[in-house]
C-alpha cells in the first residue's frame, strides 16, 4: 500500500511541436509552473511514488479534461492565456485539431496511463495532486489579488469521510511551513477542490487530496536565482524533510 505524489504543474519545457509559436519567455513559464515542488514531494519512503510532468502545464495540462481546448475553454488542457492574462501563442494562433491530437497522443495520455500503472503495481491508496501558488493570488483567481497562505489544502468536497485527515494534515504543515517563510496570508487554509480532471476521473478509484504550497517558500531573494532560473537544492530538500516527516506521522502505517 502506498501514497502517489502527483505533480502535473512541476515542468518548466515547452514541447518541441509549439517552440516556434508560443508567445512566452522561459522566464514566462517558469514563472506559470509549479517548478521545485517535485522535488520536495520526492519523498524517499519504499511505501511512496511520485509522477512528474515535465512538459509546462500551459502546454498540457493533465488537471483538465483532453476536451477542453480553446475557445470552449482559455483554462483548457492547452492553455489560450496565462494566469496573468497573458496570451500563450503568437497573435492569432492556438493549435489546429491534427496538431492537438498529435500533443495529447504524445504527452497527455502516457502521463494518464502511467498512474493507472503505478496505482494498480503500488496498490495506492492516497494520491496527492501537489502544486504551488503565487505569494499574491493571480488575476485569474477567484481571490485575485490576495495572499496566498503559505499551504492550501483541498478535499473532497462530497465524500469528507474519505478525508479525515486533511485537518490534521494542513495544521500540522501550517505549523511548521509558518517557521520557513513570511506571508501576509493565513498559515493553511482548507478548501474543496474544484476543476480538476485528476480529481473526476480517480477520485471513485482511490481518495485524492490536494497540497498547494506558497511559493515565498522558495522562490525568493535567498533560495532562487534569477539569472539561471535556479531554486538552492538545499533549501528544496529541507522542505522536502518536512513534508517527509508529516506523511509518515500521518501515513506511515499504509
Amino acid at each position: 500500500m502506498s501514497v502517489l505524489f502527483l505533480c502535473p504543474n512541476s515542468g518548466v519545457h515547452c514541447p518541441q511541436e509549439l517552440e516556434n509559436v508560443t508567445a512566452l519567455s522561459q522566464f514566462d513559464i517558469f514563472m506559470e509552473s509549479s517548478s521545485g515542488i517535485d522535488h520536495i514531494f520526492d519523498l524517499k519512503g519504499k511505501n511512496y511514488s511520485i509522477i512528474r510532468n515535465e512538459v509546462s502545464s500551459l502546454f498540457i495540462d493533465l488537471d483538465r479534461h483532453y476536451e477542453a481546448i480553446y475557445p470552449i475553454s482559455r483554462d483548457g488542457v492547452i492553455k489560450y492565456e496565462t494566469h496573468m492574462g497573458k496570451e500563450v501563442f503568437q497573435s492569432g494562433f492556438y493549435p489546429d485539431a491534427i496538431a492537438i491530437s498529435n500533443i495529447l497522443k504524445r504527452y497527455y495520455f502516457p502521463l494518464l496511463k502511467n498512474i493507472k500503472k503505478i496505482m494498480e503495481e503500488k496498490n495506492v491508496k492516497l494520491m496527492v495532486n501537489c502544486k504551488s501558488q503565487p505569494t499574491i493570488y493571480p488575476k485569474r483567481s477567484k481571490h485575485a489579488d490576495n495572499p496566498a497562505p503559505i499551504v492550501e489544502i483541498g478535499k473532497n468536497p462530497i465524500d469528507s469521510r474519505r478525508d479525515l485527515k486533511v485537518l490534521d494534515i494542513a495544521e500540522e504543515l501550517g505549523k511548521r511551513l509558518s517557521r520557513e517563510c513570511d506571508s501576509l496570508g493565513e498559515k493553511f487554509k482548507i478548501k474543496d477542490i474544484e476543476e480538476s480532471y485528476i480529481f473526476d476521473y480517480f477520485n471513485p478509484k482511490v481518495p485524492i487530496i490536494e497540497i498547494v504550497l506558497n511559493r515565498a517558500l522558495y522562490i525568493n531573494d535567498r533560495d532562487f536565482d534569477l539569472e539561471s532560473m535556479t531554486i538552492d537544492t538545499h533549501r528544496l530538500k529541507h522542505l522536502s524533510d518536512i513534508m517527509d516527516g508529516v506523511f509518515s506521522k500521518f501515513y506511515g502505517n499504509l
